[in-house]
């Protein structure tokens, strides 16, 4: 059983969504054996707590997870990994380990035997392979996280072209401005006393380095030279500097970061899945594995004139989510409702095994074995910092949270006719409205709280940093 979680992935940018450049030939291969659906929704508009939705079938308000460097998951709720362990299946989880989006440590290790890095460039893949066919003759549950996507804005060209529906990007004024800003950052670190990484005998013993003149190659030598805590930090305010750049830099050239974009999509496809594909049809595994691709989130292009990922808007929320089967038998697609809770009742049921009481989500398996022609979500719930959202496949109901909610916007979106939600009813529709907002009401009262505590943000983060993440979910 495998699954794979492309971060950031938008399913139109997908061939076998409808896409017309050609950048997920592998992908869409899979998309050919199997179920897709084209009305899955992620849980949340970032990758925190979206994606641990995803591994534990809670929805945001019930695992408290929203807050990088501050929140981490309870130890009474079970994740995908360690039940399936409890099962004696192998388990492994291939991702950026110390990112604190995706920080092992406050949860996402949970359960997984193996914890592996897989790096943006890909790094870790040769691992993920051979780990396949170490644990080939075992019951085995992989997953994966794969960043690539989610930070594509670090590979804009402001002059980028696509030619023959294929991306390219061509050389040009580029994100590289942040990497020469993050250069002069070090190494203003490295002098200035009273910070952790100042250290006047590693400067003078590498002068070369720390002499103000940038390069690529100087970057990654001088992180080289910290140990792992503080290289980790260091990439951590990299992270925080690409952020400040795309928020000022949004909407300025945005075929450029469609180009980008694409271009990353496209990567990951060939880099990753393509060897992925390949490896578990040369081991006679890819017909009798189950295989689930989803994201944890889209990314939104200026639509509701909204960029990045931070909302409710449906380019942020649509995720794909492609299912095949074992032994499939002819592919299909369906409109039922899905969701990334979803994702593990569906997958622990398809194995045999017993759903936990903490599951919110509901199992997919009757739907996909096709002995129920209709899907179990009636309605499916996306919880953002600010708003929530009920949706059903004709209606789709957004409002701000309780304490903000006589003041704030609210949005209602005649699905049927307006799917991409451009034309706001709330205030023409009062009735479907009041009917929407007591289905959403109901089910946030019904929501179990697993919540331990209030955690504190790390010390080393400053005020404005947690401000800022109060209100992005990011930097």
């Amino acid at each position: 059983m495998i699954l794979v979680i492309i971060d950031d992935l938008r399913p139109d940018h997908l061939g076998c969504y409808g896409y017309k450049r050609k950048v997920s030939a592998a992908i869409d291969a899979i998309a050919a054996d199997s179920v897709v659906f084209d009305n899955a929704f992620s849980q949340a508009p970032y990758t925190l707590p979206s994606t641990i939705s995803i591994l534990t079938s809670l929805y945001p308000s019930s695992h408290g997870m929203f807050l990088i460097y501050k929140d981490k998951l309870s130890k009474r709720v079970q994740t995908i990994a360690e039940i399936f362990s409890a099962y004696q299946y192998r388990t492994a989880w291939f991702s950026l380990l110390k990112t604190p989006h995706l920080d092992v440590d406050i949860g996402f290790g949970r359960g997984f035997q193996d914890k592996v890095e897989l790096g943006i460039e890909f790094e870790g893949r040769q691992e993920l392979l051979y780990w396949i066919e170490k644990n080939r003759k075992h019951k085995f549950f992989l997953a994966m996280d794969i960043r690539r996507v989610h930070d594509f804005f670090r590979f804009i060209r402001t002059s980028s072209k696509h030619k023959a529906g294929h991306a390219v990007a061509e050389q040009g004024s580029s994100s590289g401005d942040v990497e020469r800003d993050f250069y002069l950052k070090i190494v203003k670190l490295a002098l200035e006393k009273k910070t952790p990484f100042n250290d006047p005998a590693l400067v003078s013993g590498h002068r070369d380095l720390f002499n103000g003149i940038y390069s690529a190659e100087k970057v990654d030598q001088i992180k080289q030279l910290f140990p792992e805590g503080k290289r980790q930090q260091l990439d951590n305010i990299r992270d925080g500097l690409f952020s400040a750049w795309v928020r000022s830099e949004a909407g300025k050239d945005i075929q450029s970061w469609i180009n980008a974009y694409d271009e990353t999509v496209s990567t990951t496809d060939r880099e990753l899945i393509k060897p992925l594909l390949r490896e578990l049809k040369r081991l006679g595994l890819y017909d009798k594995t189950l295989i689930i691709i989803t994201a944890d989130h889209g990314e939104a292009f200026g639509e509701h004139n909204e960029y990045g990922h931070n909302s409710l808007v449906y380019e942020v929320n649509h995720v794909p989510l492609i299912i095949k089967m074992p032994y499939a038998s002819k592919p299909w697609r369906t409109k039922e409702l899905a969701q990334g809770v979803d994702i593990m009742p569906t997958a622990l049921d398809l194995a045999g095994i017993a759903i936990p009481h903490q599951a919110q989500g509901k199992s997919l398996s009757g739907l996909l074995r096709q002995s129920n022609t209709n899907g179990p979500n009636e309605y499916v719930f996306e919880q953002g910092r600010n708003k929530s959202s009920i949706r059903s496949k004709e209606w789709r109901l957004i409002v701000p949270n309780m304490e903000k909610r006589k003041k704030g916007i609210k949005h209602l979106y005649h699905l049927s006719v307006d799917p991409h939600e451009r034309n706001n009813l709330y205030y023409f529709e009062q009735k479907i409205a009041s009917k929407m907002q007591n289905e959403l009401d109901r089910w946030q009262g019904s929501l179990v709280s697993y919540k331990d505590k209030e955690y504190e943000f790390s010390p080393e983060i400053d005020r404005l940093t947690r401000e800022r993440i109060r209100e992005t979910g990011y930097w």
